[in-house]
């Protein structure tokens, strides 16, 4: 598993966590197309973009949230992360941070 920062203090910083390769593989066997279905999913969600930013709104700029299962698209990590919050996120693949 592997953790990733998008927080402005650590920007970029990873942190391999020890998992097995079973459930690595298995999950790597989804990532493509999920990214592909979701990646864009919050440009077409309204309602969903006015609750994130009214959870953003709840934290200060030093605030660091958790995105725990971000997904190959870490869509809302993302999003959050543009509303202005620090934001760690776990995944369990090192390949699609790169995305």
């Amino acid at each position: 598993m592997e953790r990733i920062n998008l927080n402005r203090k650590f920007a970029g910083q990873k942190t391999e966590l020890p998992f097995g390769e079973e459930i690595r593989r298995t999950y790597n066997m989804a990532e493509k197309k999920y990214h592909e279905l979701f990646h864009d999913e919050l440009s077409k969600k309204h309602y969903d973009c006015k609750v994130l930013d009214q959870f953003a709104a709840n934290f200060t700029p030093d605030s660091v949230l958790c995105d725990a299962g971000c997904g190959p698209s870490g869509h809302i990590g993302r999003y959050l992360f543009d509303k202005g919050c620090n934001i760690s996120g776990l995944i369990f693949n090192p390949v699609l941070v790169c995305r």
